[in-house]
């Protein structure tokens, strides 16, 4: 009788593991006694809120919903990862759409305004109303990196922005700022350098800490994200605004980013 390969593998396969579980069943129970105190060279424990969580500004009212009616689903999930790692989350809202917005419009009626005539993809030029903000007091129990519009340079209606957005989120619930995002991709002079780019930024952290009454001291200043797209014309994986360089130059010896 000639037996299909397939068939004899099976065979094979079945015997096997039933002699596998008989072996093991004669072992009797094994008692695992693990040390109570880490030996030393192991690894770094990690962070128990180390799930990234990050919403582009233009879709976070979406997924966190209205003023006292929050998105359930995205209320379920973030109470399921705070419960199963024992810690708050941290959720960055801001990126392009943030970055490249005209700030906040306090008689605007909606939450976010995106002008018509915007292509598919994220949008610019948004703004901003006051029932933008409410949308987060829905995560109660998060933190949040939040983006600072940066790219355009409108220093005063980034000033506006975040002096609203931090009173009404409220500065226990912020866990970080972050000024401009992909700063990197900026329509800049040619000659324009990370020392002009340091610059500014120094000159505009502090001036909004000074709006916000937070000392310069105060480490609540996140790196502004930079962009590492290979598939970008132009893109240069030595380029000093690229990770890697910026790890070889010790510009940056520790990062910590959610998404």
């Amino acid at each position: 009788m000639h037996v299909p390969i397939a068939v004899a593998v099976l065979l094979y396969s079945l015997v096997t593991l039933a002699q596998q579980s008989q072996v093991s069943g004669s072992l009797g129970t094994v008692t695992l006694s693990p040390s109570p105190s880490l030996p030393s060279g192991v690894a770094q424990t990690v962070d128990p809120a180390f799930p990234g969580l990050a919403f582009e500004a233009r879709s976070f009212w979406c997924y966190a919903g209205t003023a006292g009616q929050p998105n359930k689903f995205s209320l379920n999930l973030l109470r399921t990862i705070a419960d199963k790692t024992k810690t708050k989350p941290v959720i960055r809202v801001g990126g392009t759409s943030l970055d490249h917005s005209l700030g906040y419009d306090p008689d605007q009626p909606t939450a976010i305004h995106v002008p018509e005539g915007q292509p598919a993809g994220i949008p610019s030029n948004m703004t901003f109303g006051p029932s933008y903000f409410e949308s987060f007091t829905n995560f109660p129990d998060a933190g949040y990196i939040l983006d600072i519009p940066f790219s355009y340079k409108n220093h005063t209606n980034s000033l506006h922005f975040i002096d609203v957005a931090y009173r009404k989120i409220g500065a226990g619930h912020i866990y970080a700022l972050e000024l401009g995002n992909e700063v990197n991709l900026y329509r800049q002079p040619l000659d324009w350098s990370i020392a002009d780019y340091v610059s500014q930024w120094t000159v505009w952290t502090s001036d909004i800490a000074a709006s916000l009454g937070v000392g310069n001291d105060t480490r609540v200043w996140q790196a502004a994200a930079t962009s590492v797209n290979p598939l970008l014309s132009g893109y240069q994986p030595d380029n000093s605004w690229q990770i890697p360089t910026i790890f070889k130059n010790g510009a940056l010896v520790k990062d910590r980013h959610h998404h």
